[in-house]
């Protein structure tokens, strides 16, 4: 990846805490958010026809009424990018793009196993409205890091100083700069596919651009053919006229030749610095037989859902997945703006479920798409004071399909589908329980797009199970409602995973996520959950890896800070893990942070999580020397799970690796009244720190660190190419905890006789 510092760089400079926070003065119009009672707000859906889902995404930013954090009672339009939709395959598309000013999430794709999905997504930021962008095209700073950089009073706030601070590309670049990542399918991640290694600028606008575009015109005529030739012969390989217009070819580099000469950096007017220019990155890779990187205004996203009856190995598993911006560096902030919507993808595991509730003309089972979100445009401590990491209750709050605490209705005795995401940048999600108790009842039915084995559903999918969410985690769940009217709070616990009763550690607080009204006319024939007989049958593919095929075995160390994977920042430069096409490899993912668990995700390919060991949990992990699963801090040997999971095992493509544990060890540290990391015992002296004293003085302390982990299988079936692991808190993400890995074909080219 290329050494790619800015596209037009400027200075975040903020004058005052009002430029960072929030606006005030009688001038300002304020919105309603109080919106307690409310209804859910339906998302739009565009859908599939005849094995084929045709749409426009587009990139755009306007302004949304968004909500402070908790207790701040105002409730302002703010500037935020966002993507909106249309269908173009009905008339009537113009109907999916949200009028309102409430940040309504994307619209939901709804496809099935094995369609050919074609999205032509255009990019119509408007660089001028952000004054506090990368990317603002006009620029008087004649200095700057690459990174968004926060002032206050004089004072740099980011991207900091000294040996811990954020370096480009690894640092919050409010980029407007983009592109889809299709999370939880398994696809081709080169070319038109699953591509996150894409960056799709905005079309180039006059004055400053002599050469502009590209136009609706020129997106029609180019893309029309490419998808044509892409249902033939499946996603291009190559950038040239076989497979992409000519007239497409020369439109993109001219216009970023256009880019490169015009654009002004760090105060001074183009061309650009030759470090930061695009094209002759891009010239290098097509001379290279590459897909280019860099493109301007428009891209043709089309590539086909793997199907087992298609002769593909692992297969696309039906269910709720999702597709978000994904470029590094902004991932979090577009996020936070909410450019993020659902992707259904149904199979028999629909057609199962169906079945089962319109038996005896049952009334059917009705779904609600329910995407919690974390929506800001300043979301981020680092960016804006008013934040404070360790209070988690003043990080931008949970909403739910664009609003707060919303309204879901269910007639009495009823049963939903309710296929609910975590789309929130920062916050893992624990559903809790609906209060009063008695009256609501779910069962959850499937994992990160994957329907669980029936003997899951019947062990783990049990009634009101506590479930959960890191984000990007998804959950099926059938929910059931009582005889009776009433109401029902969803009670959810934001960023689950911190230990509790800590006082060196931020705690967190339940909140109330939704409303459950039940009214209306009671149902007839309704049915309860579905039975562990009827439950839908899991696809042959979707059976247990079998461990005697994991030839290579990697470990892979998630750092205690927010940037850092086995002790390296993100280098889009390097692979840092190599797999065979169609091998079977078992990973085991450490964390070393003792009060975060880092989200494990992989593109491409889910996983089966085998083994997990959590030494904050003392019900697995005892801390009596005389029990058998004692974890005995100076021993690493005893650092290890002590209870097995059962098959069978349960798919993910995003798993919350369990928090590490610290222990004071400095009785085993001292010697003689010296203390010193030299001087424990030699097994530990890895995972301590250097003993330090504390803030206020006093004698050293050390500490051992008990990394979390949990082991995982998986196959890396059907796709050969180049995609990423990281954190899924995208934050950690653009700041460096990202790996590039590859994916190389098994059979060499060569023969020998």
């Amino acid at each position: 990846m290329q050494k790619f510092r800015a596209a037009s760089c400027s200075i975040l400079a903020v004058l005052s805490i009002l430029a960072l926070g929030w606006p005030r003065g009688p001038a300002m119009a304020q919105g309603d958010c109080n919106q307690e009672g409310k209804d859910l707000l339906p998302i739009p859906e565009i859908s599939s026809q005849n094995g084929r889902l045709r749409a426009e995404i587009k990139l755009t930013n306007g302004k949304r009424t968004l909500w402070g954090i908790k207790g701040d009672t105002r409730c302002l339009p703010q500037q935020v990018r966002v993507l909106t939709g249309h269908d173009l395959l009905k008339p009537g598309a113009n109907d999916l793009i949200p009028v309102n000013g409430e940040p309504i999430p994307a619209p939901t794709l709804r496809v099935k196993v094995g369609d050919l999905i074609q999205i032509k997504f255009l990019n119509d930021i408007d660089t001028q409205s952000f004054a506090g962008s990368l990317d603002q095209a006009l620029s008087n700073q004649k200095n700057t890091t690459g990174c968004d950089e926060v002032y206050t009073e004089g004072k740099q706030l980011y991207p900091g100083s000294g040996k811990n601070h954020d370096i480009f590309p690894n640092c919050l670049h409010g980029s407007s700069t983009s592109n889809i990542h299709f999370h939880g399918t398994h696809t081709t991640p080169n070319t038109t596919g699953d591509n996150v290694l894409l960056n799709v600028r905005p079309a180039l606008r006059s004055p400053l651009y002599a050469v502009t575009g590209p136009s609706e015109a020129d997106v029609n005529a180019a893309f029309d053919p490419i998808f044509s030739l892409c249902e033939k012969n499946g996603s291009p390989v190559g950038w040239d006229k076989t497979m992409v217009p000519d007239s497409w070819i020369n439109l993109q580099q001219k216009l970023l030749v256009e880019y490169d000469a015009k654009t002004p950096s760090f105060g001074n007017p183009g061309p650009l610095p030759k470090d930061m220019q695009l094209w002759p990155v891009n010239k290098a890779q097509i001379e290279s037989h590459l897909w280019p990187q860099y493109h301007v205004g428009a891209f043709p996203y089309c590539f086909r859902l793997a199907d087992t009856a298609r002769g593909n190995d692992m297969g696309q598993a039906p269910g709720t997945h999702w597709y978000h911006a994904h470029k590094h560096g902004s991932t979090a902030l577009n996020v936070a703006n909410g450019m993020e919507g659902a992707l259904i993808i149904e199979g028999e595991y629909d057609a199962a479920l169906r079945r089962f509730y319109n038996i005896n003309n049952g009334p059917g089972l009705r779904e609600q798409v329910l995407m919690i979100q974390q929506l800001s445009s300043t979301p981020f401590p680092a960016l804006n004071p008013l934040l404070n990491p360790r209070q988690p209750e003043l990080r931008p709050v949970l909403s739910v399909n664009g609003r707060l605490d919303p309204v879901v209705k269910m007639r009495p005795g009823e049963v939903q589908l309710w296929r609910v995401v975590n789309g929130a940048f920062r916050d893992a999600v624990q559903l809790q329980s609906f209060e009063p108790k008695g009256g609501l009842a779910w069962r959850q039915i499937a994992q990160d797009g994957v329907q669980f084995h029936p003997d899951n559903y019947q062990d783990l999918g049990t009634e009101n199970r506590q479930i959960n969410l890191a984000p990007a985690n998804r959950a099926d769940l059938l929910v059931k409602a009582p005889a009776a009217v009433g109401k029902y709070d969803l009670i959810a616990m934001p960023n689950v995973g911190l230990p509790q009763g800590d006082p060196d550690l931020p705690t967190s607080k339940p909140i109330k996520l939704l409303t459950v009204s039940v009214e209306g006319q009671p149902v007839e024939q309704q049915r309860g959950f579905i039975t562990k007989e009827s439950f839908p049958k899991q696809p042959d593919f979707l059976h247990d890896i079998d461990p005697s095929l994991a030839r290579v075995h990697r470990t892979l160390t998630f750092a205690g800070n927010h940037y850092q994977i086995d002790n390296e920042r993100f280098n889009g430069e390097k692979y840092s893990q190599i797999m065979a096409l169609n091998s079977v490899e078992e990973w085991k993912i450490e964390n070393q942070a003792p009060d975060k668990s880092h989200p494990f995700h992989i593109h491409i390919n889910p996983f089966q999580v085998t083994e997990i060991f959590e030494p904050n949990d003392t019900t697995t992990n005892t801390t009596d020397p005389a029990k058998p699963c004692y974890v005995d801090p100076l021993k690493p040997e005893t650092w290890k799970s002590c209870a097995a999971i059962p098959a069978p095992y349960v798919w993910w493509d995003t798993f919350g690796i369990p928090m590490a544990k610290t222990v004071k060890v400095t009785d085993a540290c001292t010697s003689n009244g010296n203390t010193n990391k030299s001087l424990c015992p030699a097994a530990i002296q890895p995972y301590v720190d250097d003993c330090p004293a504390p803030r206020g003085g006093g004698p050293q302390v050390c500490t051992v660190t008990i990394p979390g982990y949990f082991k995982m299988r998986t196959k890396f079936a059907d796709f050969p190419g180049t995609y990423v692991i990281h954190c899924h808190i995208l934050i950690h993400e653009d700041r460096g905890m990202m790996q590039m890995v590859e994916v190389v074909p098994d059979h060499p080219p060569y023969k020998h006789h």
